[in-house]
């Protein structure tokens, strides 16, 4: 029943109308997620064994570890400019548009499933683009690897900017998980009639 379902769900992959309960959702929705987390494990992992291997010879000569330049902060551990310990996703094939690239195939893989989900709560699909915009300005406004205090001192708007984004993108991302879980209508709504548990044939 779980390979009808993701089957299912593939073979409905431009179909925007209709509804799905949760049974049909979720198993299809793991499976696309599952898949983004093996390919950029399998992306990053050049890069973090590189890492790895650094601080493996940093742990058996500490003389060796780079100090951190004075007045740098905490979110500068994760800036490679700054901390040479950090992952540089740069390094890796594609750079940070790589992983943009992946995030919006599994975007393209889960739109048309959102819709008709949402659809079953008789909510209309749009809800399902309320994360977007945020999690684009964060791409946006993440480019710029200066250190924090540094760009704090010249543009306190774009990092505030980015925090906000951040925020705004969880809170909208847990909404609409909150959305996705929610039981559908009884009966027949705008968006059609209630769908059955499993699909035809599948018990």
């Amino acid at each position: 029943m779980l390979l009808d379902t993701i089957r299912g769900n593939f073979a409905k992959l431009f179909s925007f109308s209709g509804r799905d309960p949760p049974s049909r959702f979720w198993p299809y929705a793991a499976f696309v997620l599952g898949l983004l987390a093996t390919a950029t494990y399998v992306w990053t992992a050049r890069e973090v064994v590189a890492v790895w291997a650094k601080t493996l010879t940093i742990l058996t000569d500490p003389e060796m570890a780079p100090p951190l330049p004075t007045g740098s902060g905490f979110l500068d551990m994760y800036n490679p400019d700054v901390n040479p310990l950090a992952p540089n996703y740069d390094n890796l094939p594609g750079g940070i548009w790589a992983l943009a690239a992946m995030i919006a195939i599994v975007v393209l893989l889960l739109a048309a499933a959102v819709t008709r989900r949402l659809h079953d709560g008789d909510r209309s699909g749009a809800w399902g683009l309320l994360p977007l915009p945020f999690l684009a300005a964060i791409f946006a406004l993440t480019q710029n690897r200066r250190p924090l205090p540094e760009l704090w001192a010249d543009s306190p708007l774009l990092v505030v900017g980015a925090v906000a984004c951040g925020l705004a993108y969880l809170a909208t991302f847990l909404l609409l998980a909150v959305l996705l879980g929610t039981k559908g209508s009884e009966g027949p709504n705008r968006f059609g009639a209630e769908p059955a548990a499993t699909l035809p044939g599948t018990g």
